[in-house]
């Protein structure tokens, strides 16, 4: 019998969360080729991930020396424990990248992801090197692209595409035209974080407005970031000064999504960082024509998309909007879409890509297939081209649109060099950072009891502060106390949920 791979995970129990679903699939399809696959995760839900029956963090070394196997291991930025266990595992490692968002999209709004993400990239790095053997699996090439240009070497990375609830779905047909008198709804599904592009979108949506004479709504489903409540407050503000109605839900159910996919007239991604793009591939297994930005990994979704664009002008994108709204261009983009973008990005591809990554390992699971058996290219649709001839001959509209949103300009690798600077000038004294942290209200995105666990964070950190006014701390000693209040704040926040779960079974009235 083969050893195990052990999966390792920090948390297993958000909604919505592509790195647990990932884990998930990973464990499935080792299982189906006969690999026993335990997962191990500090956090748990068993109501949110049914039947994985993850084990503790602890449990994962007493494994390991009874059945030493590979850990395969979903990185995040910088978890502590996991990386030490790593250390000293003394078992082959895969690490396994979702790629981290650069410094410079959060600087403007909080420290705190911004020290987060400049320790994730460095922790890495600091990983990769003590574990030298290490395979490091990346979501997507250009996610590769960002290692090698922080000299890892490319030959240790093998590029495996995240998995997805909607790839395995059937797809979709084209949602019913709707009544031109109805307001143009417009979908972007992502975390409410500065580098997903929402401003960018209310900015295109004013033109689309003005161009066609008609409302135009933007559903922006996704979860907030309590660290950065200005950058939510950003859009609303924008929202207001450009008068498009949205709607920001927070994070929905899977039903609740599905709605907005099945309501939407449009998928509009203009994204500036994303390691691969899920929501592109799921809008387009939902029947939705989709517009997007050609940045970072994206790029490589759309390389051929006809209503792709490769900058972030509201106008262009605005007409691109409009020539996906026109009946027999969407009617024609939506298969198109499914027959030649998808394929690229299937499941049976993630399927060929595990399964060498596991040879690699020296596992013995089947041959891997050619990729020459992909899907052919398949020119654009006749009827988009001609709808988007017609969009670009509209007039110019003579509206006010903002244009000193800030932009990156792809393509815009972190590279050591951004690091070591980042580093620095996040090294405030610690009067300062001990105020800033004070001053943050700790917001939340669990939807029930969020208020009170935000009160109670922030009523944590305040107890420690005469400890921080006399004790002088290193930066890192001071971040790691702050992770581990966080990581408590997290345990309690299931256990009411758990408490919560078994009263409702209990007491069902």
């Amino acid at each position: 019998m083969p050893p195990p791979v052990h999966l390792l995970i920090q948390g297993m129990y958000l909604r919505a969360d592509s790195i647990a679903y990932d884990t998930c699939v990973h464990r499935r399809l080792l299982e189906t080729w006969g690999i026993r696959a335990p997962v191990f995760a500090e956090r748990y839900d068993p109501e949110t991930y049914p039947g994985i029956e993850a084990k503790s963090l602890d449990a994962l070394e007493t494994a390991i020396a009874r059945e030493p196997g590979p850990i395969l291991y979903h990185w995040v930025d910088g978890w502590q424990k996991g990386d030490e266990l790593l250390a000293r595992a003394n078992v082959p490692v895969v690490l396994r990248w979702h790629n981290n968002t650069p410094p410079w999209f959060f600087g403007k709004y909080s420290p705190v992801p911004t020290h987060r993400t400049v320790r994730g990239f460095l922790e890495l790095l600091r990983v990769a090197e003590v574990l030298p053997e290490a395979r490091i699996w990346t979501n997507s090439e250009f996610s590769k692209k960002q290692l090698v240009a922080l000299g890892l070497d490319e030959r240790r990375i093998d590029v495996v595409y995240p998995a997805s609830a909607y790839l395995e779905r059937a797809p979709a047909p084209a949602p019913r035209p709707r009544s031109e008198e109805d307001p143009i709804r417009l979908l972007f599904v992502g975390r409410v974080v500065p580098h997903k592009g929402h401003l960018h979108l209310l900015s295109a949506a004013r033109a689309v407005a003005a161009m066609t004479g008609r409302e135009v709504r933007c559903i922006m489903p996704g979860r907030p970031d309590g660290d950065m409540p200005e950058y939510e407050a950003e859009v609303r503000a924008l929202a207001t000064r450009l008068d498009v109605p949205i709607e920001l839900p927070g994070e929905v159910t899977h039903d609740e999504l599905e709605r907005a996919y099945q309501n939407a007239d449009a998928f509009v991604g203009l994204s500036e960082h994303e390691g691969f793009g899920l929501p592109i591939l799921e809008a387009m297994t939902r029947g939705l024509p989709v517009v997007g930005y050609r940045s970072t990994a994206v790029a490589e979704l759309l390389a051929d998309h006809p209503l792709a664009v490769d900058d972030l002008d509201p106008i262009g994108v605005a007409r691109r909007v409009i020539a996906a709204l026109d009946p027999a261009a969407r009617d024609a983009l939506v298969p198109w879409q499914v027959e030649t973008v998808l394929p690229r990005f299937s499941l049976d591809v993630i399927t060929r890509q595990l399964r060498a990554g596991v040879r690699s390992l020296g596992f013995e699971v089947g041959d891997t297939p050619s990729d020459a058996s992909g899907p052919a290219d398949v020119p654009a649709p006749v009827a988009v081209a001609s709808a988007l001839e017609r969009a670009l001959a509209l007039p110019t509209p003579g509206v006010d649109l903002p244009r000193d949103l800030p932009r990156d300009i792809p393509p815009h690798f972190v590279s050591r060099y951004d690091l070591e600077a980042y580093r620095v000038l996040l090294r405030p004294s610690q009067a300062h950072l001990r105020d800033r942290a004070l001053a943050i209200e700790f917001g939340s995105h669990r939807p029930t009891v969020g208020g009170l666990l935000g009160l109670l964070k922030t009523g944590m950190l305040r107890l420690q502060d005469g400890l921080l006014r006399t004790i002088e701390m290193s930066h890192t000693d001071l971040e790691h106390q702050l992770d581990e209040m966080n990581d408590r704040v997290d345990d309690l926040s299931l256990s009411i949920k758990r408490l919560a779960a078994r009263s409702k079974r209990e007491d069902p009235n």
